[in-house]
Formats: structure tokens, sequence, C-alpha cells
């Protein structure tokens, strides 16, 4: 089986904490950002096949994920992890290339479902 290679990227330390443990027990091998400025760093230093990022975070915005991942690596996924429901925000994200968009709280079986899309 492939393992493949997923950066979390969330301010949120529960949502680091629950999510990560939950696609670490379906066998992804996972690495947790806690902040935008983190998250850029990794991606500069290694290339991952998933990128989960929450869209608000404090600092710069999950936008900035989105464009430093379609820089360096356009062909690994992003799915936008929000509790925004905006939709200048869907359109926007879209428009730079996120591959999802999904509204938290989300259910794991429905983001367990994107993730192995």
């Amino acid at each position: 089986m492939n393992k493949y290679k997923i950066l979390l990227v969330d301010d949120d330390e529960v949502v680091l904490s629950d999510l990560g443990q939950v696609l670490e027990d379906e066998g992804y091998d996972l690495v947790k950002a806690k902040s935008v400025e983190k998250a850029i760093e990794l991606l500069e230093k290694d290339t991952f096949d998933l990128v989960i990022t929450d869209l608000v975070m404090e600092g710069v915005d999950g936008f900035a994920v989105v464009k430093k991942i379609k820089d360096l690596s356009p062909e690994t996924t992003t799915i936008i992890l929000t509790g925004y429901k905006d939709t200048d925000f869907i359109i926007d994200a879209f428009r730079i290339g996120v591959d999802n968009y999904m509204l938290k709280p989300a259910e794991t079986e429905d983001i367990l479902f994107k993730v192995r899309r």
C-alpha cells in the first residue's frame, strides 16, 4: 500500500489533534503545522500528496498556503476545511486552485471520503 503524505494546517489544536489522529489511524503519513508560516516552511522542504488547511488563521490566511502549494507543487491536492461559509471565500478558493472545500464541523467519514479520493 502506498503511504500518502498529508500536511494538516490549522491553528486549532483540537483539529490538529483529533483529525490528525483519525488520519494517522487510517495509515496516512501525517505532518502537522499550527501556522501558515510553519506550513510554508514545510512545503519548501518537502512534498506532500495532500494538504488540508484551515482558511482563516492568525496572521496569514490559508490562501497563502494554497498559493505556495500551487507554486511549488501544482500536482498536490488541496482541501480547505473552514468554518467560514461566505460564498466569496469559496469562489476565491476555487479560483486559486483548491481541489475541495469543506465546512467545519465536518463529519469524519466525509473528510475521509474526500481524502481517499
